[in-house]
C-alpha cells in the first residue's frame, strides 16, 4: 500500500499486521505504518484498535474523543512520532472545543523539544506556536493535544519574512541565556545527519574529501549556538503567522535555520544564484558579512543534498564544487 507523501513495501506492512496478530509488541516504525493504513483508508474503528492495544493507557483518550474525529492530511516518514494527524473536539472543563492530537515517542527527543519551548519561550517568540491543551502519557507514547488553528501555508515571501524574525530573535538568544537546556537540543536534528551523508558523498564526487569536509563543517560550528527553529519550511508556517512543529528545536550556529530554510524553498544551479538570493532577499550584505553568508551556504548545502548523486550529474558536481570552494575560501 502507497501513504501519502511516501511509498512503502507491502511486505512491511503485512510484517506488521502479522505481529499485532500475534500479539506480539510491534516497533514504533511498524506502529506508524499500521497508523498510516488507517489514516490512507480512513478506517477510524482500526486506528482507535491499534492503539487502546499497544497503549492500554491511552484507551480512555482514544475511546472519549474519538467518535466525531476526522483524519487530517499526513506527511511523510518521521524519526520521533507518528505522523498521523487528527482534527477532533476536545471536551474541556470549560466546553467543547476543536483540537488536533499528535502522537509522540514517551520521553523520546521531539517531545521533550516541544516541551521545552512552550515552557521556556511561550509568549517570548516574535510568532505565534500551537497552544497545547494537553499532554496524556502512555508507557511507550504520548498524545499531545493542540489547540486546532485552520491551516493554509505561508507564501515563499512570507517565509522569508518569517525567517528574518526569527533568525533576529535566534541571534539575540544563545545558548548562554538559559539557565537550563534540554539535552537534546545539544544536539542537531537527526535530518541533519541524514542530509550530510548525503553532502559526503556528493562531495566526494567533486574531488572534496572527507577531512576537507569535517574541516568546514567544524568551522562553521565553532561559533556561538542560538536557538533555531530547525525544520523551518513554507509547510510549517501559516499564513496565520503560527509556527508548527517544534519538534526539531536546537541550538545551532545562527545561520543553520537559513540555510535551512533557502534549501527548502529551491534549489540553485549556480553560485552566483544563491550569493544573489542571499544578499537581496536576507538582506545580508556579501562584502561585510562573507563569512557569516559562507556558513549560510554551508548549512544550505546539507539540506540541500537530497539525493545521491553519481558521475553522471556533472551539472550538479560541478556547482557542488563552485559553492563548497567559495566556502573554504570565505572561511
Amino acid at each position: 500500500m502507497n501513504f501519502p507523501g511516501e511509498v512503502r513495501p507491502p511486505q512491511a506492512l503485512l510484517d506488521a499486521q502479522a505481529r499485532m496478530r500475534d500479539g506480539k509488541e510491534p516497533s514504533l516504525h511498524q506502529i506508524g505504518l499500521l497508523a498510516r493504513q488507517a489514516s490512507a483508508t480512513g478506517d477510524m474503528d482500526a486506528y482507535i484498535q491499534l492503539f487502546t492495544k499497544v497503549e492500554p493507557r491511552l484507551r480512555r483518550h482514544f475511546q472519549h474523543h474519538s467518535p466525531e474525529a476526522e483524519f487530517l492530511r499526513s506527511t511523510g516518514k518521521v524519526a520521533g512520532n507518528i505522523n498521523v494527524f487528527r482534527k477532533l473536539t476536545y471536551k474541556s472543563l470549560s466546553g467543547p472545543v476543536p483540537a488536533f492530537e499528535k502522537i509522540y515517542r514517551r520521553n523520546g527527543s521531539d517531545l521533550k523539544r516541544l516541551q521545552w519551548v512552550a515552557r521556556h519561550l511561550w509568549g517570548r517568540l516574535p510568532c505565534q506556536m500551537p497552544q497545547i491543551i494537553e499532554i496524556v502519557p502512555g508507557q511507550r507514547l504520548s498524545v499531545v493535544l493542540f489547540a486546532f488553528e485552520p491551516f493554509t501555508p505561508v507564501s515563499p515571501d512570507g517565509l522569508i519574512e518569517t525567517l528574518r524574525d526569527m533568525n533576529e530573535f535566534s541571534i539575540a538568544h544563545p545558548a548562554s541565556a538559559f539557565d537550563v537546556i534540554e539535552p537534546a537540543m545539544q544536539q542537531m536534528p537527526l535530518l541533519y545527519q541524514q542530509r550530510r551523508q548525503t553532502l559526503a558523498a556528493g562531495l566526494a564526487l567533486a574531488g572534496v574529501s572527507e577531512s576537507e569536509l569535517a574541516g568546514i563543517e567544524a568551522a562553521c560550528m565553532d561559533i556561538v549556538h542560538v536557538f533555531n527553529h530547525a525544520d523551518l519550511h513554507r509547510f510549517n508556517v501559516g499564513r496565520n503567522g503560527m509556527i508548527y512543529d517544534w519538534d526539531c528545536a536546537c541550538f545551532a550556529p545562527a545561520a543553520h535555520d537559513p540555510g535551512r530554510a533557502i534549501a527548502a524553498l529551491r534549489t540553485f544551479r549556480r553560485l552566483s544564484g544563491l550569493r544573489d538570493f542571499i544578499q537581496n532577499r536576507l538582506g545580508r550584505d556579501m562584502a561585510k558579512t562573507r563569512s557569516d553568508a559562507a556558513r549560510i551556504m554551508f548549512f544550505y548545502l546539507v539540506y540541500a543534498a537530497k539525493k545521491k548523486l553519481t558521475d553522471q550529474n556533472t551539472d550538479e558536481i560541478k556547482t557542488l564544487h563552485e559553492i563548497f570552494g567559495h566556502i573554504r575560501s570565505a572561511l
